[in-house]
């Protein structure tokens, strides 16, 4: 990600709540204040696939995904989009999540989902009614 240095004075740096994966909500304060994006598809990146984390990795059970993924995607959203976006959100994850565990229930395959991932998405989305510093 390269971006101007007057982006960042004019809409501020990125947002130290976030820990991981949010770079886009400074493209979004970015958009709102009349910058453009532009992706170049000829580009080619390494990307050692969640080295630093753990949380994708090939051919390796995926460990329980951390708090704080869900507490960032939830600040996302809330401060984006408000509270009523973040609950439609959340529960087109949950009817996303059961159709597919259900394909694969069906089909005799195993998940891919992370372990414990449908309860705890369910406890953080419950829990994230507030988040310090976003008016939802």
């Amino acid at each position: 990600m390269i971006v101007r240095s007057q982006v960042l004075r004019d809409v501020g740096v990125f947002d130290e709540d976030y820990f991981l994966y949010y770079e886009v909500d400074l493209c979004m304060r970015a958009a709102k204040a009349g910058w453009s994006s532009h992706h170049f598809p000829q580009s080619r990146v390494v990307h050692l696939v969640g080295r630093s984390t753990g949380v994708t990795s090939r051919n390796v059970a995926l460990p329980r995904r951390p708090a704080y993924w869900f507490q960032s995607r939830s600040r996302y959203f809330l401060k984006h989009y408000g509270k009523n976006y973040r609950v439609l959100t959340d529960i087109a994850w949950l009817v996303g999540h059961i159709i597919s565990r259900t394909k694969h229930l069906v089909r005799g395959r195993v998940s891919g989902a992370p372990p414990h991932v449908f309860g705890d998405f369910i406890r953080h989305s419950i829990s994230a009614h507030r988040l310090p510093g976003v008016r939802g």
